[in-house]
């Protein structure tokens, strides 16, 4: 039986959440390892790789965001923005 040990008061599936984490064994070549830790502020091998996978989601992310690039109309007169409250509602 899972015993939930959280001093946070918090349900046990957003304590799970944010709290899995997974072993596994990969190969990676020694030089691009060794040379990834002399460039990187990471203390361990396993700090290294979280860092390259997140800042490896952002780039993907952020090359998705990029395919839309042009494809929004987005048609934003400022002056009607700043004078904004002349739309709303009078109370």
């Amino acid at each position: 039986m899972f015993e939930l040990k959280n001093p946070c008061k918090i349900d046990k599936f957003t304590y799970l959440k944010f709290n899995v984490q997974m072993r596994t064994t990969i190969e990676i070549p020694q030089e691009l390892m060794e040379e990834a830790m002399r460039l990187s502020d990471a203390k361990t091998k396993s700090q290294l790789i979280k860092e390259a996978l997140e800042e490896y989601v952002k780039n993907i992310k952020i090359k998705r965001l990029l395919t839309f690039s042009g494809s929004i109309d987005l048609e934003i007169d400022l002056d009607i923005l700043r004078d904004r409250k002349q739309f709303l509602p009078m109370t």
